[in-house]
């Protein structure tokens, strides 16, 4: 089938920064910031606020300061929210390779926030290797849902057919499939079937 977008998730896949069951930027967090990564994670993501975050409706910032203030954490939030994505940047070299050789273009389709998102674009330099990058935060919804990937497939004036979803997420590349688009559902070591893949569709230069 012809492939005219190829559409990547970034955590999981272009980020190779999940391995045996955590994320590495936890690795060393309560060492560094002499709190327990349990409570770090709890306040974040048990709440439910960092759905609102997720959606760009509420700054994680002040998530974070809000953590500070109730753990007696004496580092800013600005300082762990630095910490955070500097130790979460893993390339994954094949798949970055791959959008090098592809002879159409490639987006990057994230569940992130909004400072994430401009971190990606611009500090590790993304932004540069894509033609764009949809953030959960600055679409106003995350996937899997329907509004996700029309918003990419409005942009990118394709049709559904004409689109490849590269992610990691199961949830997702259902979701994808359902709206017909063309999935490839991404884990470790998969770098080499995903390339025959691309190769098989006819967009990857020699």
């Amino acid at each position: 089938m012809t492939v005219k977008l190829v559409v990547w998730d970034f955590d999981g896949v272009l980020n190779d920064n999940f391995r045996d069951g955590a994320f590495l930027w936890s690795t060393r967090f309560e060492d560094d910031f002499g709190v327990p990564l349990e409570r770090f994670q709890s306040h974040l993501f048990g709440s439910g606020r960092f759905t609102q975050v997720l959606r760009g409706r509420e700054d994680i910032l002040d998530l974070l300061r809000d953590f500070c203030d109730a753990s007696g954490c004496a580092h800013p939030p600005e300082a762990i929210l630095a910490y955070w994505f500097e130790r979460d940047d893993f390339p994954n070299r094949a798949c970055l390779d791959l959008i090098d050789k592809l002879a159409v273009p490639s987006v990057i389709a994230t569940n992130n926030e909004g400072r994430r998102a401009a971190y990606i674009r611009d500090q590790m330099g993304y932004g540069a290797r894509v033609a764009e990058i949809f953030a959960a935060a600055e679409i106003g919804v995350a996937k899997p849902d329907e509004g996700f990937f029309e918003h990419i497939r409005t942009w990118g004036q394709r049709s559904p057919a004409e689109m490849l979803l590269v992610d990691d997420t199961h949830g997702n590349v259902e979701a994808a499939d359902r709206l017909g688009w063309q999935v490839f559902q991404f884990a470790a070591g998969r770098e080499a079937e995903l390339a025959d893949r691309l190769d098989q569709a006819g967009v990857l230069r020699s």
